[in-house]
């Protein structure tokens, strides 16, 4: 018999005639079936040794909709069908006319068993249709087995941040058709992959403003306690989410971005703000509801933060939660400037949280919304933060810490914390520490930006404290992979890139056990410390005697540079001069604070003469010092030749006077 013509396989299998078509694969010449390279897997449906058809094309078309016959079987639901072709080595990613395969037809019909066996049998599940949908954006329209489909895609590596022809995700989808439960299955999912591969809640606006147009109150209350931005501006519509809100008169909506922060003044290019819109867009009967709502989040301010991203924070890194020592504030991280703070006074400057010093404070005049941003100058893991506060109407109540790409954002909430009224009554005692933990997450950007406080006019505090680590450290060891040292090294207190550079071997014996690692690490250690340690300056501690004679010693001089510097210094002198001594010796100093030291000992000048000595780093010749006035080298004493003489003349005249009364004794 010859070959089975297309026309009458897609007939029997759109007939759901499995019986004919098990029959015209039975009708075959001896030497049309061969076995194709697929590994066998018997705990697999579908995953055996596959058998390839030579007188039949399992994979033909249907002229009129380009279906195939995997997806013909699979829109019949015909299971048996669909692992029969799957043996007979049918593929199970051709797309139809409109790019759909088989697996997109599967998750549209909610055929679960199906999807399984698809899946099983390396469907891709990541092909975009001809509108731009993958299966992903089409489960999160199902009305039923809506979170079991997301949840077999999402552990199947379905990409949720692909995008269709209308620029829209899976997440955008699930938002514009109220599907809150696929909106929540999809948000939980972005929080537990790796950091470096979640999509930014602050960019994606799209899902924010359909969900406000649609009067979506659910997925909106979702999208913030997740994280989402209610004042990020949608940079093609030009307009905020609360603007409509308002505008399609959504007033619930309303209700919950102001709840959460929202900001009814801000404005888009065409000076349109959410409050100036409801005289424009909101019936007359409504107004009034409206215009109390915004009245009553004027005077109370954001009453509730995001619920869940303190406890997501914990999947923000694939190592889990630590708990890192505190960093030594930095004045440097923030400035009193527009650029690093929306709002401080001139006695209360930001940069007071920094001076550790618990009797002044950042006093900001923002009651709500006010934000200072704290540079770091390298990526640094944090784990923690304290607050010092006191009891007061004006103390802080709610804040976020959060980190952000640039300086200048965008910002991405890492922990909500929620602070208590406690301590002194008065500014003139030291703050009260709070401290809130929870968290791993990494940036050089941090803004801590204050929500509310507890009645008063302004806020304020005194001061902060971060824990964590620099990632520097992690960085260094890396490069020797010995990475897996990184945490307990920090732990034990080398939190900071220049303790870390400093660590004694006597301190890294307590982590590293073995030698050779240690041997290693040190080598590192010594290598990277100058680009950190550099003498800038030197300058003496204790200066040359300005006044020697030839050859004799001087006493000891010492001169100093800054702190943990270890780097060669010579001892020179000009114009000839013979330098007697150890003119060449280390500055050094094992320390974050006190000042690198080099003393030079045994030192002589031979030369007589006024001179000025000089002392310069080897490495860095450019950095040197000399003595603040000439040394005077005197000449030796003649004291000891003359008298030496003197004895002589004496020894010889008495040798005369004994001679001339010789022959008298006799």
């Amino acid at each position: 018999m010859g070959p089975i013509k297309d026309a009458d396989l897609i007939k029997c299998v759109r007939d759901n005639n499995r019986t004919k078509f098990l029959k015209y694969v039975a009708e075959k010449a001896l030497g049309s079936v061969s076995k194709s390279g697929v590994k066998e897997d018997p705990s697999v449906p579908g995953g055996r040794i596959r058998l390839k058809l030579n007188h039949m094309n399992v994979n033909c078309h249907e002229p009129s909709t380009g279906y195939t016959l995997m997806i013909i079987a699979v829109l019949n639901g015909n299971k048996d069908l669909v692992e029969d072709l799957i043996f007979h080595s049918a593929s199970v990613d051709s797309q139809d006319g409109k790019g759909n395969t088989a697996l997109h037809m599967a998750v549209f019909g909610a055929k679960m068993e199906i999807v399984d066996l698809l899946l099983h049998n390396r469907a891709k599940v990541n092909v975009q249709n001809s509108d731009g949908n993958s299966p992903l954006h089409i489960a999160c329209q199902l009305d039923k087995d809506r979170v079991h489909m997301l949840l077999k895609l999402l552990s199947n590596n379905a990409d949720y941040s692909l995008r269709n022809k209308d620029n829209k995700t899976a997440l955008d989808m699930a938002a514009m058709f109220n599907k809150a439960d696929a909106v929540s299955v999809l948000l939980d999912h972005d929080h537990g992959i790796e950091e470096s591969k979640r999509v930014s809640r602050t960019s994606n606006t799209v899902v924010m403003i359909e969900a406000a147009k649609r009067g979506y109150k659910e997925v909106i209350e979702l999208l913030l306690d997740y994280g989402y931005d209610p004042n990020q501006l949608h940079k093609e519509q030009d307009t905020y989410a609360l603007m409509e809100a308002v505008r399609f008169v959504r007033l619930p909506v309303v209700d919950s971005l102001l709840k959460y922060g929202a900001k009814p003044g801000l404005k888009n290019s065409k000076n349109e703000s959410a409050e100036n819109l409801v005289s424009a867009c909101v019936p007359k009967q409504l107004e009034e509801q409206f215009i109390q709502t915004f009245a009553k989040y004027r005077s109370s301010g954001a009453l509730q933060t995001p619920r869940f991203l303190k406890v997501l924070s914990k999947g923000m890194s694939l190592q889990g939660l630590r708990e890192y020592p505190a960093l030594p504030n930095n004045k440097s991280w923030t400035e009193n400037s527009e650029e690093f703070c929306n709002s401080c006074t001139p006695n209360g400057p930001n940069t007071n949280i920094l001076d550790d010093d618990l009797c002044t404070c950042w006093l900001a005049a923002e009651i709500h919304q006010a934000w200072t941003v704290l540079d770091l100058k390298h990526e640094h893991t944090l784990t923690g933060i304290t607050i010092y506060g006191w009891d007061s109407p004006q103390m802080v109540r709610a804040f976020e810490l959060q980190k952000g790409q640039t300086l200048h954002g965008p910002w991405s909430t890492v922990v909500p914390c929620t602070c208590l009224r406690t301590g002194s009554t008065s500014l003139a005692d030291p703050g009260v520490p709070q401290t809130f933990t929870d968290f791993t997450s990494r940036s050089r950007y941090w803004r801590i930006l204050l929500l509310d406080n507890f009645g008063g006019k302004c806020t304020c505090f005194q001061g902060i404290q971060l824990y964590g680590a620099d990632e520097r450290i992690r960085s260094l060891l890396k490069e020797n992979d010995m990475d897996n040292y990184a945490d307990e090294i920090i732990s034990s207190g080398f939190n900071t890139y220049k303790k870390f550079l400093l660590m004694k071997e006597d301190d890294l014996k307590q982590v590293v056990s073995e030698v050779a690692h240690r041997t290693l690490i040190m080598k590192s250690l010594e290598k990277d410390r100058p680009k950190e340690f550099h003498p800038a300056v030197l300058s003496w501690e204790v200066t040359p005697f300005t006044s020697a004679k030839q050859g004799e010693v001087l006493p000891d001089f010492v001169v100093k540079s800054a702190p943990g510097v270890k780097t060669l210094v010579r001892l020179v002198i000009e114009n000839g001069a013979v330098l007697q001594g150890d003119t060449e010796v280390l500055l050094l100093s094992d320390s974050e604070t006190e000042p690198s030291r080099a003393v030079f000992t045994n030192i002589s000048i031979d030369t007589v003469g006024n001179h000025i000595l000089k002392v310069e780093c080897v490495e860095y010749p450019r950095v040197y010092l000399t003595t603040p006035q000439p040394i005077n080298i005197k000449p030796k004493t003649v004291l000891r030749d003359s008298v030496a003489l003197a004895f002589d003349d004496m020894e010889a005249m008495l040798k005369d006077l004994s001679a001339s009364l010789g022959p008298a004794n006799k």
